[in-house]
């Protein structure tokens, strides 16, 4: 029998592993968010796109917490998908494994299918499923394709990779801050290099690049200006500052005091929670490889070898978008792209021995990270409660999703009871969420007008109190003012106590008291005026 190439049997064998773990993380991300309860995250994303699809627009009539092209994007999904919220969760699945592919596409550029599905399997076991219907994820794709386009070094290459890297910016609005350091090092690094006559290639296409970054932008300023937001667009400018109260904070000093923390804690959970440390060796890596090619090498780069060095850079300065809280799926969908480095320096090792030690300890080193249960790289893994799809199909939007019979509960009782204070109490025109779950302002909305311009409120951190202050600094004199009108219903947490205390107890009363299986609360308070009569169990009240 004719003996098959081991070489032949790899680009079989290696692409297979690929596309299995690839395929695993999007159908396992889909598996996971569909049995997921998580009314506050998911709540914002779905509730900012539905206000968009109703002719809303962001930045004006509702708080748009990320950028316009998440809306968007997120939008276009809902209505493919019927007004699901889990088009939500196919299209954050479909950027993050789809980013994950393109980075092993990458490294096979520089190396082999080995180092390919290394790269894919590394990936998978520090961060295997998507957490949240985030623009993280959307993020990291863009960034992604847009280095791998530049790999081709071509005229459409350049003007698509451009584009890409700016749709990523409209992702999330202060990730323009990150981009502000990126860019100047890429081109100082650029110059210093030929000024060291250690690059001699042009970037002829460089032109077409801007190019292709402005374009995006010009349509989306172009937005702005004949719906007239600029100046809401602007002040959405500050959320970041706004959010971490840090206006005056020196970004430098905050940045080492954040890398300093994530270092002591890789230490701590060296062998429980590899990722960790993990990325510190991305950063420490990426670093050493930018030093060295910048200031110490001898011989000419290529322009392959100078793309490495922009992958380098991304991956350090991305770092910048997880300094405020740090998380293994912000760190995965960021300063991750390093990756390609490390193992890119391990396939320069003469010594195939010494390659193959290596890249078996990373990879068994990972494996130590992996959990059959909740971790901070699956913060998403179901328990081992039964899980029951909703029959009575009265949350349309939430169709797809399998709760715990109390979560289901404390939603139906919700709407039961909204809906007959609509049927009831036509004098109420307006609600209030005052709670955690933006389930509940999606559920109100469908009867009432909303009155809060963020979507929830909860008093166990300071952070939707500043928001309040500086985005809706006028919701607290409406809300007395239609409260004393008595055309407002008002959903509140048990431990929010300073709203509590401004609800005036002669017009209203707490009407129901619904208990409550999610974080921020124990219980979602219900407040009606007086003359509000809604039957509850067959009794007026």
């Amino acid at each position: 029998m004719k003996q098959i190439p081991n070489f032949q049997i790899n680009k079989v064998l290696y692409p297979l592993i690929i596309i299995f773990f690839v395929l695993l993380s999007f159908f396992g991300s889909i598996y996971q968010l569909n049995l997921h309860y998580d009314g506050h995250h998911q709540g914002i994303a779905y509730s900012m796109s539905e206000d968009f699809l109703s002719g809303k627009l962001p930045y004006k009539d509702f708080f748009s917490h990320y950028g316009f092209l998440f809306v968007l994007i997120n939008s276009f999904f809902l209505k493919i998908f019927n007004m699901s919220i889990s088009g939500l969760y196919y299209i954050s699945a479909l950027s993050y494994s789809a980013g994950i592919l393109l980075l092993s596409l990458l490294i096979k550029k520089y190396t082999n299918y080995l180092y390919a599905c290394l790269v894919t399997v590394s990936l998978f076991l520090i961060h295997p499923f998507v957490y949240l219907p985030w623009p993280d994820y959307q993020f990291f794709f863009f960034v992604v394709l847009s280095v791998y386009l530049l790999s081709f070094n071509n005229k459409i290459s350049f003007f698509l990779s451009g584009i890409f890297l700016s749709l990523g910016i409209l992702e999330k609005e202060y990730f323009i801050y990150v981009y502000f350091f990126a860019f100047p090092a890429i081109i100082l690094t650029y110059f210093f290099l030929k000024f060291k006559k250690l690059v001699h290639f042009r970037l002829p296409f460089y032109r077409l690049f801007f190019l292709g970054f402005l374009i995006p932008l010009l349509f989306f300023l172009f937005y702005l200006h004949i719906n007239n937001l600029i100046p809401f667009y602007i002040k959405q400018l500050h959320l970041p500052f706004v959010i971490t109260d840090m206006k005056a904070a020196n970004a430098i000093i905050t940045t080492l005091v954040s890398f300093s923390g994530l270092i002591n804690h890789s230490i701590r959970k060296f062998f429980s929670e590899p990722y960790w440390f993990f990325f510190v060796l991305i950063i420490f890596s990426n670093i050493f490889f930018s030093i060295n090619e910048i200031f110490l090498r001898k011989k000419k780069l290529n322009y392959q070898d100078f793309l490495l060095v922009i992958v380098s850079l991304f991956s350090i300065t991305l770092y910048l978008t997880a300094i405020y809280n740090v998380g293994v799926f912000k760190l995965a969908t960021g300063t991750v792209v390093g990756i390609i480095v490390i193992y890119y320096l391990i396939s320069k090792i003469k010594s195939p021995e010494t390659r193959y030690i290596l890249n078996t300890l990373i990879i068994l080193y990972l494996v130590l990270g992996l959990e059959f249960g909740k971790s901070p790289s699956n913060l998403t893994y179901p328990n081992y409660r039964p899980k029951f799809k909703n029959d009575l199909n009265t949350m349309e939007f939430l169709r797809d999703k399998k709760f715990p019979k109390s979560q289901w509960n404390q939603l139906t009782l919700f709407k039961s009871k909204i809906d007959q204070v609509n049927k009831n109490c036509t004098n109420i025109e307006f609600g209030a969420n005052l709670t955690n779950d933006v389930f509940y302002t999606i559920l109100m909305k469908k009867n009432f007008q909303i009155i809060n311009f963020i979507p929830w409120y909860t008093e166990f951190n300071n952070y939707a109190e500043r928001l309040y202050a500086y985005y809706d600094p006028n919701f607290f004199q409406n809300f007395e003012y239609l409260s004393n009108q008595k055309k407002l219903l008002i959903a509140v947490g048990d431990n929010n106590m300073k709203i509590k205390n401004i609800i005036n107890k002669d017009i209203y009363v707490l009407s129901d008291e619904i208990n409550y299986d999610f974080y921020g609360h124990n219980g979602i308070q219900i407040f009606l005026p007086k003359n509000c009569k809604v039957s509850i169990g067959g009794q007026d009240k």
